[in-house]
């Protein structure tokens, strides 16, 4: 994806660079994800009985 948005938007090629790919590749070693929070369909209802209309009104919409 890096090397994708590199090439798109500062038309740059980071296949020249021949140790560069070897060291991203050392660099996400262990790299985990970080996973978000889903809220469950109980908290969902909680949210939109209790929340004010005035500050989370366009997240009761979506």
């Amino acid at each position: 994806m890096l090397k994708k948005t590199l090439n798109v938007k500062q038309n740059v090629d980071i296949a020249k660079f021949s140790k560069l790919v070897p060291y991203l590749k050392n660099k996400c070693v262990g790299y985990r994800p970080k996973k978000s929070k889903v809220l469950t369909k109980i908290e969902t209802e909680k949210f939109i009985e209790k929340a004010s209309d005035k500050s989370f009104l366009l997240m009761k919409v979506i």
